[in-house]
This record gives C-alpha cells, structure tokens and sequence, in this order.
C-alpha cells in the first residue's frame, strides 16, 4: 500500500490550458471589446474605495460577468439555462456600460501596461473560465520555447524507417457510425468525453480532498496565475494484495 504522510503541503501551479475553448473565449473577448469601444471615458469620475467596490462585486456568483462567461463558455449549460443567463445580464446593461468606462479608463490614463491589471479584474475575475483560460495561454506561450528547444526535425533516413500509415477503410467507418448512431449509452460517453476535453478537471474523476494553506500570485504579470500551497490528508494511491508466499 503507497501513502502519502498527513499534511504534507504541496505548491502547484494552477494554470489550466483549455486551448480547445479559445474560439468562446475570444467571442467573450470580442463583446467586451466592443463595449469598451462603445464606452465614452470622458468624465468617469471613480474613488479607490468605488473601484474596490466594483472588483468585489464582480467576483460574486450573481455578477454579470460571472453570467455572463458561464452563458457563453460552461460546457454544462443548455441552451435554456444560457438564455436565461444571457437576459439576467442584458438586464444589467447599465454595470455593464459603467464597469467598462472605468476599466477603458484605466486604461487610458495609466496605458496598456500598468491599467490591464484593472481591466482583467473588473471584465474577467478570477474564478471565470475565460480569465483561467487567458492564463493558460499565457503560461503556455512561456513554456513552448522550453519545449521546443530540444526538438530536431526528423532526418531523412527516420522519415524512410517510418511505418506508413495505414490506409482508412470506409466500410468501418460507416460501420462504426452506424453503430454510434443506433447506441444511445455510447452517444452519451461520447458527449461526456467531448466535454471533459473542455473541463479543467474532467467528470467523474476521483481527486484527493486538500486544505489550502497559503496562496500568492505566481509572478507580477495580471495573467500569471496563482500558487497555492496545500495539506493533503493520507490516502491510498494502489494496494495490491502480494499473497503469503514472500518474495523470491
């Protein structure tokens, strides 16, 4: 039987990459863009106490920016519970117009550089998939020149040593179609693998409960995700019964 021992804390970076749901999350981008584009900024008049009020409210579960990205990219949503989503948010639309003003504004006073902090937090909090997605792609776009740097392309000799590929025989394909569209169980799994490919942690998977124990942001960047340094409980990991007869 492998152990893990009692509380010991683990750090781990929590930087989902769902590349799979980019084009979503570029739509949720595109609205938030054209709002801001809309937004008039001249003569938004805010405090520090204000702003702090609005990124509060903003991480709430009732928020629109909350509806609005689980309308557009949460996998579990029908299209009823995303229309119901979508009209509590355009009842909103007044938020809407003044959370964008504040974060264009933002952006215009202090530049691109120091003001996109504000504008994620206010548009997309934390705890949005479309704002765990941006991170994702940003830890991603950092890691891929470590894991390119050791790939060679494959010489001509490995080109010729490689199998070729098997041809694709139509009359399994349609067959295997056939199948799928007369098994309700397998359409089912199918549906259900489809959707764990878009879920940081995939349906039906058993994960080992933990305590938070401390968390910081990974690095001084808005989308450089977060650490959080953890105590797990014991558990099991595998137990394989090896019988009376010893080793040998």
């Amino acid at each position: 039987t492998a152990r893990i021992p009692p509380r010991q804390a683990t750090a781990r970076r929590l930087v989902p990459v769902r590349l799979s749901r980019t084009l979503s999350m570029v739509q949720l981008v595109v609205i938030v863009v054209t709002l801001a584009s809309l937004a008039v900024t001249s003569g938004v008049a805010y405090s520090p106490e204000g702003l702090q009020r609005r990124l509060d409210k903003a991480k709430r579960p009732t928020s629109w920016q909350k509806r609005l990205d689980k309308a557009l990219l949460d996998v579990d949503k029908n299209p009823q519970q995303r229309i119901r989503l979508l009209q509590k948010v355009a009842g909103d639309g007044k938020k809407i117009v003044s959370d964008v003003r504040v974060a264009a504004a933002e952006v215009q006073e202090k530049g691109i550089g120091k003001g996109h902090p504000i504008l994620l937090d206010l548009l997309f909090p934390d705890g949005t998939t479309a704002r765990s997605d941006l991170e994702g792609l940003v830890a991603l776009r950092k890691q891929l020149p470590e894991l390119t740097k050791g790939l060679a392309p494959p010489t001509v000799e490995q080109l010729r040593a490689a199998a070729p590929a098997a041809p694709i025989d139509p009359t399994r394909v349609a067959r295997a179609l056939a199948d799928l569209a007369g098994d309700e169980r397998k359409q089912r799994e199918l549906l259900q693998e489809a959707k764990n490919a878009l879920r940081s942690t995939p349906k039906g998977l058993e994960t080992p409960k933990y305590r938070v124990l401390r968390s910081w942001r990974a690095g001084p960047g808005a989308l450089d995700g977060v650490v959080e340094l953890r105590s797990y409980p014991p558990f099991t990991v595998a137990r394989k019964g090896m019988g009376g007869a010893g080793f040998g």
